[in-house]
């Protein structure tokens, strides 16, 4: 076992690290570098002689991964700067400075979001007016001892003083000499780490800070506070040994440090109630078993969490389901359906959910877990009877409605509960209470199922688009269509009329459209600019492109190019952007002779040399060149035609009222495809991603039809067309058609001669003569 990591008192806000050898200093620098992020500053002080160069190499190579990162000190050149994962890291020596002029020249003023660690930072008095880490060496040359002492205030003050509690309390637990594993996070801001001991026994650390109040929200409250969200980990600690104590199986608690927000808890295994196919049946009956026996006993609201501390579980009132709610308003319907509620909408919808709610509200309440779904529940094989069932991420519980917790089981936003199978575990749960209760009132539970699944699923379809929106994580908006059909199967049961009344008015996309003759107004576009995208790399077509790119790589005597743009020819399309990177004057010289030799389409030229901006990028860049709709196709695109012109075919299957994105689909068999393919097609041809399953039917070819405004709200630098095309989804306005002729995957050499092969045995790709050598 390693030993305890050193820590003392320092004063109010200081630690004090002793530092007696090399390889202390080298594991407070390990510390420091591996919390450093954007934007911080560590400030490093102490006389000549002190370490200051050793803290600070110390500090690069761990931030940068090289334990073999000379890093020079910057004594004559004052400023070193290195690339690091997350931004640039600038090591500065002010030793030499005469004055804060100096430091304008060197342009420090421009480094806010620079992470800094900087030498001799007295130098610098507005330096050391920012946040920072203040870390004062020092060396007592008459004992040769040295220490640290880190105080100063900011972001990475409070990492490092977590860190460093964190490690002490670890060792104190007899974890010291644990690997640290990364695990993968929910949507929250906690971390996890599994701790993995040389004998192989297991741990979690969950890293979770007391919650920092967001800007007021609602009568001075923020939204935490409203929603009834756990502010610190007492929460989590005071319902762990609550389940515990009433004999259901959570993780139990090693080691805790409940001011800074850290837990060592018991690792529940890899035992999972879901497989490649969905929900495990039987599991899921467990599961809902637990939930009965939790609901029919009396609980308290009140639990210990530590000698003179405990935790009062807060009420699920009407201001957090509504504030809930409220998420689809503010979130999904802006940036996912593209409506923007009026003052009355929002007050219909309110009054709909007060009229709704006052039922599950005014009934029985127990302690509702609110995240009670598969990726919060652990298969325990080896114990007994409800015990196999493990619970986790419980620390938002709240006295609810029972139906709750049932309803975000059998409706899992994380996987598909088929309805034969919710309504089989519907009859246990009830079955359950009744023989426990023969009071229970199974139709008064059935209504607030309805009403609190629906809640659950307006709620989250909120959350999901937030998650994208504000915070970067696109992947959660392929849940969207779960959820969504979640909340029609709700909304159908009587009490919740009037909002399906609601819904269907303000969210008309949410509900089936009958299939029709489109009417005029709706029937194709106009489409007469195209986007070809020329800017990629081909790297898995080297050797070949590492002189020539791909889009001039021929195919029966004609380049990748000279197709794509035949095809756009075909279909009567006069206009193209042609965006450049890889090789950018050869393309660009080809695509002055195609305009000597045949001029149609017209093409102008997207510039991308001074960076690579993938797909959706690129088309961003280019739409002040492109029309309100317009097509667009990857340069490497290649297929055959069996019945006219396949693009003619997607322009006049494009409905503007319907659509945000038309794609054209392959077969997953296609030529030189390999992959488990992109989407699932309805009958009506509305898109679905590939999910849980296996495989996919249909791969995308390369050829889209695109709205401007789809792109409203993107990056602005490099993203991939999936982005658009998972918001399409989410909005359920993603379509396809699905090639006639074969689609030839051009990916690599090999490709080549099978390609050329197929379109010698079938129709022309183009009508464009051979390209000129």
């Amino acid at each position: 076992m390693s030993e305890a990591p050193p820590k003392e008192a320092g004063g109010p806000g200081r630690e004090i690290v002793p530092l007696p050898d090399e390889a202390a200093t080298l594991r407070l620098g390990h510390r420091i570098g591996s919390e450093l992020q954007p934007g911080d500053i560590v400030a490093l002080h102490g006389p000549i002689g002190a370490g200051k160069t050793t803290l600070a190499r110390a500090i690069l190579r761990a931030h940068l991964g090289d334990p073999e990162l000379e890093a020079p000190s910057p004594t004559f050149t004052l400023v070193q700067s290195y690339d690091g994962p997350a931004g640039p890291v600038v090591h500065a020596d002010l030793y030499r400075i005469a004055g804060e002029g100096e430091l304008v020249e060197l342009g420090f003023e421009d480094l806010q979001t620079t992470a800094l660690i900087v030498e001799w930072p007295e130098r610098s008095p507005s330096l050391l007016a920012r946040p920072r880490l203040d870390v004062a060496l020092s060396l007592d040359t008459a004992t040769g001892r040295r220490e640290a002492v880190l105080s100063g205030e900011g972001a990475l003050r409070g990492r490092m003083a977590r860190t460093i509690a964190l490690e002490a309390m670890v060792a104190e637990a007899g974890w010291g000499d644990a690997r640290r594993l990364p695990m993968s996070g929910d949507a929250s801001t906690r971390l996890y780490q599994r701790l993995e001991k040389p004998s192989g026994e297991t741990a979690i650390l969950m890293i979770s800070p007391p919650r920092p109040d967001g800007p007021p929200v609602r009568r001075g409250k923020p939204y935490s506070a409203i929603a009834r969200l756990a502010e610190t980990v007492d929460a989590f600690v005071a319902v762990d040994r609550g389940l515990l104590a009433q004999g259901f199986s959570a993780p139990r608690i090693h080691a805790e440090d409940l001011d800074v927000g850290l837990l060592l808890i018991e690792d529940l295994g890899p035992g999972l109630v879901v497989d490649a196919d969905g929900p495990i049946p039987d599991r899921y009956a467990e599961a809902t078993r637990c939930l009965a026996d939790l609901h029919g006993r009396s609980l308290p609201t009140s639990l210990p969490v530590a000698e003179g501390r405990s935790h009062t579980i807060p009420p699920y009132d009407l201001d957090a389901m509504l504030i809930e709610v409220d998420l689809l308003l503010d979130w999904y319907l802006p940036h996912v359906a593209g409506r923007d509620p009026s003052g009355s909408v929002r007050a219909e919808f309110a009054h709909a959910w007060r009229e709704a709610l006052e039922g599950p509200l005014t009934g029985p309440q127990t302690w509702a877990l609110r995240d009670y779904h598969s990726p919060n529940l652990i298969w325990l094989p080896e114990r007994d009877g409800l015990a196999r069932v493990g619970m986790i991420d419980f620390q938002d519980a709240v006295m609810g409605p029972p139906a709750y917790d049932v309803a975000s089981l059998l409706q899992d936003a994380r996987v598909t509960v088929p309805p034969e199978l919710e309504l089989r575990l519907l009859g246990i749960y009830a079955s359950a209470r009744r023989a426990a209760d023969p009071e229970f009132d199974t139709a008064s539970f059935a209504a607030h199922y309805a009403i609190m699944a629906a809640q659950r699923a307006t709620k989250i379809l909120g959350i999901f688009a937030r998650l994208d929106r504000r915070d970067g994580k696109p992947h959660y908006l392929r849940h969207l269509p779960r959820i969504s059909d979640y909340l029609l199967r709700n909304l159908d049961h009587p009490a919740l009329a009037r909002l399906k009344s609601w819904f269907a008015e303000a969210v008309p996309d949410l509900f089936p459209q009958p299939v029709g003759e489109p009417t005029e107004e709706a029937a194709g576009a106009v489409i007469d600019t195209a986007m070809v995208l020329a800017a990629g790399l081909g790297q898995r077509m080297r050797p070949i492109t590492d002189t020539l790119p791909k889009p001039l790589v021929r195919i029966g005597g004609r380049t990748m190019l000279d197709h794509a743009l035949g095809r756009l020819r075909d279909a009567g399309i006069p206009s193209a952007v042609v965006n450049v990177h890889h090789l950018a004057d050869q393309i660009e010289a080809r695509i002055e002779e195609h305009a000597a030799e045949i001029g149609e389409p017209a093409v102008t030229i997207s510039d991308e040399r001074d960076a690579l901006l993938e797909t959706g990028g690129g088309v961003k860049r280019a739409l002040p060149l492109l029309g309100e709709t317009f097509l667009a196709m990857n340069s490497d695109s290649l297929w055959t035609e069996s019945g006219g012109s396949n693009l003619a075919r997607l322009i006049e299957a494009w409905r503007p009222d319907e659509m945000d994105a038309l794609l054209l689909l392959a077969d997953r068999d296609s030529l030189g495809y390999d992959g488990a393919g992109d989407f699932r097609r309805d009958e009506a041809g509305r898109l679905a991603r590939r999910g849980e399953d296996d495989t996919a039917p249909y791969v995308y070819a390369g050829v889209g039809i695109f709205r401007r405004g789809s792109f409203e709200e993107t990056p602005d630098g490099a993203f991939s067309l999936n982005l658009i095309f998972d918001r399409a989804i989410a909005a359920g306005r993603l379509y396809g058609v699905v090639l006639d002729g074969e689609w030839l995957h051009v990916g690599t050499p090999e490709a080549i001669p099978q390609a050329e092969e197929r379109l010698a045995g079938g129709e022309a790709a183009s009508g464009l003569r051979p390209s000129s050598s």
